[in-house]
């Protein structure tokens, strides 16, 4: 429940500036109450404190005169480079190619530094290979996962298509294969649609489009004035532009004529032909088809399926959807092929033309293209993707024969203990940690496999992405050993017959309910998606699935995102099947609900010089944010398994930077760090916030005028920014210059800051430490609950008020400076009082009189703050000239009128304890107060407590009257009070101490609670049995 309040909470905060589409684990009824269980995390034992490394994108095809490089970034386990800066880790990186043959080249960079890392080769010959990235750390000798990734290496020439292996349609094949390319057959009307009126429910609002558009058509009869016979969709319009959730009114006319059941039969014809026109051509060797000009019209329930080895060049024309009622299609597919490509043209769907009233649920799934199933370098560009009802393109898992895997073996019961790698015996006295039996594998029927769960929202299976696992003959005989991470891919070694692996989990019990297979699926990897737009997508613009090394560059996608996903890219579906993929110079605007390529999970994203919004939830694992021009950036950071090892490096946010908060308990102090943030804007009024969670630390940046609430930063610079709802965090050497802080809550810690006239407001609750920090020309305010504690700080020309009506707060100073300003430093309702503490404290002010430091100014009553007894500590503080008291009540005075009409005594109780002060000349520890009542008594003492002997009649008497008036005048020397005949009562708590009356005792033991009156008669009696002596 309290994962789920979270997830709320952050969906709110994030609706300020977008609408993220929800990952299915979080939607689904049967997977909720796995995903808001509570959460045990545990750092991995030190044997199992993985480097990890990962690989940037791999070029697929290179020519045999180009330069051949393989970049990288490794870490070690705690991220320490890039969450710390620390740079002691030192590693070995090897990469290894291996040609079709089995030929293997190798390399290694040794003692390296954490970060970025490059191979780079001379040309290789042409061919097909393998390349594997994998680290080891030096300092514990462990050795990362590997990273495999296939290129081919071509000659220039094979990148280019002879002109005789280019098809070039002729008007001859369309009789000959019955395609029609006149399927241009709608017009398009927009109808002005008025503002609804405020409060006006959403399904009312587009009631009223129709009813718009049906008086405009009964006003305005169709009349086709083109010479063709079609239809007409009337589409509601604001300014000259189709509205947001159009589809939602649209009307579709049909002309006089106009036979659909006709349309459709044509529709399916020219599907068929072209697909039939594809396959002879490819089979009579041709690589690339040049299609006619025109719009070819396809009906909804066919595609076009790109043959191996073959690029359709659409040449500048339209393949376009037959309006129809379906729920799933998709017009052109890349499945299982190589080297297939779609370019130079427009895919343009049904949006306006289908027919949503026939269906029973929101259609999802039209689509435009998609890539799927082992699709190998494979690619689409220059393709506008327009107006499509479900997404404009997709990618993803398909099927082979039926079916989604080539291989799939579960890995049976774990024994506890684990795998020795370098002999593959087990080792039995491991704790937390569980190892299969022998498992076979048959690399004659599959090279590659990978170790995780089999399907589902998938996940990671045990307590650590990594596992090791270890090789076997035949005979059983260990071969090698490597450590898996889940999910990716390993090739099989060609003797090996078995496999073993070992998990990290609580319990054996746990260990056996993973659900680990060895599994191979048929993925797409090595594809581009280059230079489209997609524009108008309904559900949203591009939909990603499983996919390996892909790459989206250039790309535009815009009006995308009106219903379902919302967002104009969603990685979702693939899970932890999304991996290694690249987006360079992609942007996305005028998604009216969000701008944001989004990713629920995967792994290793790359996102660099995109020009839109980033939205990754927390299984988007171990990603890199570079040099992007971003509007938004939200970032959950759940934990170091969900979450990983990402980086943000030189990005700029021109709305605003989001780490939301999660939950704590669940991430054992993992973060996400960013550096070197440039938030400086002259702009006030931009509403650009920075908003990070105890989850992330802001290092080494600046900001003004912005919103912020960074929970953790360090050595940053923030100019006229409002602080809002700090929770949980820590502040190092931040200088922060005008602005505000609204709303603490949580514990905080602020270190060595320097704060020159800020506001400080709303403190709600939680702890707040400030250490060795400076406030200059600053305010404190809404104090109100929860506690200060001030060590080491320097106060100038900064003052302090709780507020009215607020709740007791705690408020702690020691070895404090200040030089006072006005009439007082600390000003205080007495509802406000918990325990207030001057320890070792200094104060000035440049004031000749009249300063109280601290100015109990409200004694009016006031719930709940009267509940709890208030104390009042001054010790070992010195007030330099100008104050008339360190404690006081500056309305006292002013209150004497009011005070004969309400002789009531305030209902507050407080306390003081005043003790080793010095004060200036004339001046008094504790100025005037009204009368209070006494706090409440103390707990009865544990043990029997030694009464008080009772004064001798004949010393009373002598007292009585010897001692009144000697006393009350040394009283006014030795405690600064003013005596009257009826002494002011104050209660305080001091310690009486022991003062002899003839040769008796005349108090005993600890704080006990006495007046001025109880003063009083302990100074006469002092004096009368030690002046005479004196005298």
């Amino acid at each position: 429940m309290k994962k789920l309040l979270v997830l709320s909470l952050c969906l709110v905060t994030g609706s300020l500036f977008a609408q993220p589409v929800i990952p299915g684990e979080f939607t689904d009824p049967s997977n909720l109450k796995k995903v808001f269980e509570p959460p045990r995390y545990f750092k991995a034992p030190v044997e199992r404190q993985f480097p990890y490394v990962s690989a940037y994108y791999v070029k697929p095809i290179v020519t045999t005169d180009e330069k051949v490089e393989f970049s990288y970034y490794v870490t070690d386990y705690n991220h320490s480079q890039e969450r710390f800066r620390d740079n002691s880790h030192r590693f070995d990186v090897y990469l290894k190619v291996v040609t079709s043959t089995g030929r293997e080249l190798k390399r290694t960079k040794n003692n390296v530094g954490a970060g970025d890392g490059k191979f780079s080769f001379k040309p290789f010959p042409k061919g097909e290979y393998e390349v594997c990235i994998w680290a080891v750390n030096r300092a514990n000798n462990l050795e990362s996962h590997r990273v495999w990734h296939t290129f081919r290496v071509v000659t220039p020439e094979d990148l280019k298509i002879p002109a005789d292996k280019v098809y070039t349609m002729t008007a001859g094949d369309l009789n000959a294969y019955e395609i029609c390319n006149k399927g241009d057959l709608g017009r398009m009307v927009l109808v002005e649609v008025p503002h609804p009126p405020k409060k006006m429910a959403f399904n009312d609002q587009f009631k009223m489009y129709k009813e718009v558009i049906a008086k405009y058509i009964e006003e305005n009869p169709t009349k086709a004035n083109d010479g063709k016979v079609g239809y007409t969709v009337y589409a509601p319009a604001r300014g000259g532009n189709i509205i947001f959730n159009s589809w939602r009114a649209l009307k579709v006319v049909n002309d006089s004529g106009y036979d659909t059941n006709k349309v459709e039969q044509t529709s399916l014809k020219t599907a068929q032909g072209l697909q039939k026109l594809l396959n002879d051509k490819a089979a009579a060797g041709f690589k690339k088809v040049v299609m006619l000009p025109g719009t070819y019209r396809i009906s909804g329930f066919s595609s076009i399926s790109l043959p191996s080895n073959m690029t359709l060049d659409l040449n500048g024309a339209t393949i376009k959807c037959n309006g129809f009622a379906g729920v799933h299609g998709c017009m052109v597919r890349i499945a299982d092929v190589k080297d297939a490509h779609l370019v130079n043209g427009t895919i343009e769907g049904d949006y306006f033309e289908h027919l949503y009233d026939a269906l029973p649920n929101n259609p999802e799934w039209p689509l435009g293209f998609s890539i799927s199933a082992e699709s190998v370098d494979c690619s689409v560009q220059d393709v506008v993707i327009k107006d499509i009802t479900g997404y404009g393109g997709s990618n993803g898992m398909g099927k082979r024969n039926g079916t989604l895997h080539r291989y799939h073996r579960g890995l049976g019961k774990f024994v506890p203990g684990a795998l020795d790698p370098k002999t593959g015996e087990l080792i039995e006295d491991r704790k937390l940690q569980f190892t299969s039996g022998f498992v076979k594998v048959e690399p004659e029927k599959v090279k590659r496999v990978q170790v995780s769960k089999y399907l589902g929202y998938q996940g990671i299976a045990s307590q650590q992405w990594q596992l090791v696992g270890c090789w076997y003959d035949k005979d059983k005989k260990f071969i090698s050993s490597e450590t898996i991470y889940q999910y990716r891919e390993i090739p099989i070694p060609a003797n090996a017959a078995f496999l073993r692996v070992t998990q990290l989990n609580w319990s054996l019990e746990e260990a056996n309910k993973t659900g680990l297979t060895i599994c191979a699926f048929f993925i797409p990897r090595n594809c581009i998606i280059k230079n489209c737009t997609f524009d108008r997508a309904r559900c949203v613009g591009y939909a990603a699935s499983a996919m390996r090394n892909f790459l989206f560059e250039g790309n535009f996608i815009t009006r995308s995102g009106e219903s379902a996903a919302k967002c104009a890219f969603d990685a979702e579906d693939g899970w932890d099947m999304m991996q290694d993929t690249t987006f360079i110079a992609n942007k996305c605007s005028g998604n009216m609900l969000n701008n944001s390529l989004l990713t629920c999970c995967g792994h290793n994203f790359i996102f660099e010089k995109n020009e839109c919004a980033i939205h990754f939830w927390g299984r988007t694992n171990s990603s890199c944010v570079r040099d992007n021009k971003l509007t938004t950036g939200s970032y959950y950071c759940d934990s170091q398994n969900r979450s990983g090892y990402g980086r943000f490096i030189r990005n700029t946010y021109s709305k605003g930077l989001s780490v939301p908060q999660t939950r704590s308990d669940s991430r054992l102090g993992w973060d996400y760090a960013f550096y070197d943030l440039d938030l400086m804007t002259t702009s006030t009024n931009n509403n650009a916030w920075v908003s990070l969670s105890d989850s992330a630390r802001l290092v080494n940046s600046k900001a003004s005028n912005r919103a912020m609430a960074p929970a953790n930063a360090v050595g940053c610079y923030f100019e006229n920014c409002q602080v809002n709802h700090i929770m949980s965090g820590r502040w190092n050497g931040v200088v922060m210059k005008g602005g505000k802080f609204n709303a603490f809550r949580g514990r905080n810690v602020f270190d060595d800051c320097k704060f020159n006239k800020v506001s400080f407001g709303n403190f709600l609750e939680g702890k707040q430490t400030f250490k060795n920090c400076e406030f200059d020309g600053c305010y404190f305010g809404g104090i109100s609950g929860g506690s200060m504690e001030f060590e080491n700080c320097k106060f100038t020309n900064t003052s302090m008020w709780n507020g009215y009506w607020v709740r007791a707060s705690n408020i702690k100073f020691k070895n404090c400076t200040f030089d006072v300003p006005g009439k007082y430093f600390l000003r205080l309702g007495a509802y406000g009082i918990g325990q207030i503490e001057f320890d070792s404290c200094k104060a000035t002010t440049a004031a000749k009189s009249g300063v109280i430091f601290c100015d109990i100014s409200d004694w009016r009553s006031s719930n709940p703050g009267d509940t709890v007894a208030g104390t009042i500590t001054v010790t070992n503080c010195a007030f330099g000239p100008g104050f008339d008291s360190a404690i006081g009540c500056s309305s006292y005075k002013w209150s004497a009128e009011a005070k004969k009409k309400n002789p009531k005594k305030p209902t507050k109780s407080v306390a003081f304890v005043v003790k080793n002060n010095k004060m200036s000349k004339g001046a008094n520890v504790m100025g005037e107060h009204p009368e209070t009542i006494p706090p409440p008594p103390p707990p009865a003492p544990a043990k029997p407590q030694i009464k008080p002997t009772n004064i001798p009649p004949m010393i009373a008497l002598i007292s009585l009257l010897l001692g009144e008036t000697a006393s009350n005048c040394s009283l006014v020397l030795f405690t600064g009070f003013n005596m009257k005949r009826k002494p002011i009562m104050i209660s305080a708590i001091c310690i009486v101490p022991l003062m002899a009356c003839s040769g008796r005792k005349l108090a005993t033991k600890l704080p006990i609670i006495v007046t001025i009156r109880t003063l009083t008669s302990s100074g006469k009696l002092f004096l009368t049995s030690k002046f005479p002596l004196f005298l």
